[in-house]
């Protein structure tokens, strides 16, 4: 499922964490379960505003997101929103583990939760990082 696939001189792929890590998804279940439960010993609305949150906040988790590079830029497509970058925009590349995180700024700031985009990577990452490293000014790549 997380493999990407090349079409002319784009590449498109879609991850899904929950489906990788089966293990840490149960454990996430059963904690908003709890905290499900928790929320009902106050009053059925109150449990599923929690549990509406809590999976909101997770959504890029437990839901697949989709992502296509071009040579104009990176499409993200996440549960509940999209987002496209132009190469031009991007500044700083940083890949851990099986993500990567691309960045408006050139230094790690408080703000890059809201300007950045988390770049979920398939299971074998290396041509989409060489893709994107590709797009990238030398002094980026």
């Amino acid at each position: 499922m997380d493999t990407a696939t090349v079409h002319n001189s784009s590449l498109h792929w879609r991850a899904c964490p929950a489906r990788r890590h089966p293990w840490k998804a149960a454990f996430a279940v059963t904690c908003i379960a709890l905290v499900s439960l928790l929320g009902l010993t106050v009053n059925i609305p109150t449990a599923i505003i929690m549990v509406a949150v809590l999976v909101g906040t997770q959504s890029i988790f437990f839901f697949p997101s989709s992502f296509s590079i071009d040579d104009e830029g990176i499409t993200a497509r996440y549960p509940l929103r999209r987002a496209r970058f132009a190469w031009s925009e991007v500044k700083r590349f940083v890949v851990v583990g099986e993500s990567g995180f691309l960045s408006r700024r050139r230094k790690p700031s408080m703000w890059d939760t809201f300007t950045g985009m988390p770049i979920l990577l398939p299971e074998e990452p290396a041509e989409t990082i060489a893709a994107i490293r590709g797009h990238l000014p030398e002094s980026l790549a």
